[in-house]
Order: C-alpha cells, then sequence, then structure tokens
C-alpha cells in the first residue's frame, strides 16, 4: 500500500500544474479509442499478451493511429507480475510516421473484498523510423475498480503519467509528455470477456507548440483465455 500511496502522489502531481488555458475548450470529444487487450495463458504462471487499438478523431475526422501490442507476462503470485512487450505504433496525424517501442513492466495489484487497485510501472524505448537514437519513457499508472454490489458492473478510475527521461534530436525531449485521467464503467459478460467504456482526459505537454487537452471517449473489450 505504501508503494501504491506514493505512486498516487507523483501522479496527482502533474494535474495540479495543468495550465489554466487547458479548461477553456468547450466540452466535445476530440477522439473515439478502441481498444481488444486479449491474455492467452501458456502456463500456469505466463501469458501472452496481444492489443489492437485504432483511434479516431472528430475534429480530425477518419483514423489518427493505430497501435498493435504483443507481450509475454510472468505472474508469479497474484499480486505481481512482469511482462516484456512489443509496440508497433503507426501516425496519420500531421503527417505518415511510424514508432516501434520495446518496454518492460511492474504491475502491483490487491484486492480489498469488492475494490481492486493495481499499480503499474513501465518502460519504453521508442524508436522512429527516419530519426536516429532511442527515446526512454517512463508510464506510471493507477487503476482502481469497485464492484457494484454482486451485480456485474463495476466502477472503474484510473490516473496515468508520462515521462521522457532523454533529449531525442528532432524527437521527443526530457519532461512530463502527457498525463491520462479515466473514469468509466465496467460490464462482465462472462467470466471470460469484459467490456468498459468511459470518458478520458489526457492533457499533452508540448515544447514548440500551446499545451493541449483532449477529450476521448474509451471503449475496450478485455478477453481472458
Amino acid at each position: 500500500m505504501r508503494i501504491m500511496s506514493l505512486l498516487f502522489a507523483c501522479l496527482l502531481a502533474p494535474l495540479l500544474a495543468v495550465p489554466a488555458r487547458a479548461a477553456e475548450k468547450p466540452f466535445l470529444l476530440d477522439q473515439i479509442w478502441l481498444q481488444a487487450p486479449t491474455q492467452f495463458r501458456a502456463s500456469e504462471k505466463v501469458k501472452i499478451l496481444a492489443d489492437v487499438s485504432p483511434r479516431f478523431g472528430f475534429k480530425d475526422v477518419g483514423l489518427n493511429q493505430f497501435l498493435v501490442r504483443t507481450a509475454i507476462q510472468y505472474q508469479p503470485r497474484k499480486t505481481v507480475s512482469y511482462a516484456l512487450g512489443f509496440d508497433t505504433v503507426d501516425n496519420y496525424l500531421p503527417t505518415r510516421s511510424h514508432e516501434n517501442r520495446l518496454w518492460q513492466q511492474l504491475q502491483l495489484q490487491r484486492r480489498y473484498q469488492q475494490l481492486t487497485i493495481s499499480a503499474r510501472w513501465r518502460l519504453e524505448e521508442r524508436y522512429f523510423v527516419g530519426t536516429p537514437g532511442v527515446s526512454l519513457r517512463q508510464r506510471m499508472m493507477l487503476k482502481a475498480s469497485r464492484q457494484l454490489g454482486k451485480s456485474r458492473f463495476s466502477l472503474v478510475g484510473s490516473d496515468e503519467l508520462f515521462v521522457t527521461m532523454n533529449n531525442m534530436v528532432d524527437g521527443p525531449v526530457a519532461g512530463i509528455d502527457r498525463n491520462r485521467l479515466f473514469a468509466g464503467v465496467a460490464v462482465a459478460i462472462d467470466r471470460r470477456r469484459t467490456v468498459e467504456a468511459g470518458y478520458r482526459l489526457e492533457y499533452i505537454n508540448k515544447t514548440d507548440a500551446d499545451d493541449e487537452t483532449r477529450r476521448q471517449l474509451v471503449v475496450q473489450l478485455a478477453s481472458n483465455f
């Protein structure tokens, strides 16, 4: 719990520093994200993870980004898991670009009756096609899920902070990259599938332009086989 409390404090800090102009934007949706995280059990302690996520824009109408994620996860205990992953990311706006990511992850999870709390730390090595070098980025997320009685419904909330660790020529610079604050509802379809949908506020720290706030509808179908 001490680790989770420390992570929560770190994640909350950048929200308090968001410039006031980020709140001046009218209430609307900028994007819709569709996600399909899937787990395949390879053994008692090992899982194969996969995810496909197309991301569409309302202002910039059409497909903005397409992400494919794969990973292998080792879970020695119910409360702890480690993962090694690889992502491919295609961006379509403002121009077409491609990025590959290697990442390593530690996740802690505890359940208290109907409340589940998880803390996740991820280190990414980001490779941009046509740009030499590698950008290192940390991602720290705290997530809580509260089941509503004995129903299939749960309330879900999370906050994720992204911090770039180094400067890259013609690429990301060191410092806070972005922060994602999410609130939604999850519905257990059956023992293997869960639908989660909600509203996410993403603050993006830009060095060469005004900071940006994006409002996103996130819909996810999670499967566990």
